[in-house]
């Protein structure tokens, strides 16, 4: 490999990482697989007003941008 194509390869990544830094730091319960209608999958209820805007350890992601 040549060593523009080893810069290439660390800027992608550089990209895909701000990528998914920007999806951690917007995560939110409303951005969750597992939150419907207001309601947690998971717990089975609806998350406490504190914890819908931040998410919880529990959060996933369908990778879908929109």
């Amino acid at each position: 490999m040549k060593i523009v194509e080893f810069r290439e390869k660390i800027d992608g990544l550089r990209k895909d990482m701000e990528y998914l830094e920007r999806m951690l730091a917007t995560k939110a319960c409303r951005t969750c697989m597992s939150f419907e209608r207001g309601v947690c999958k998971v717990a089975n209820m609806t998350p406490p007003d504190h914890v819908q805007p931040v998410g919880c350890d529990e959060w996933d992601w369908d990778e879908c941008p929109f």
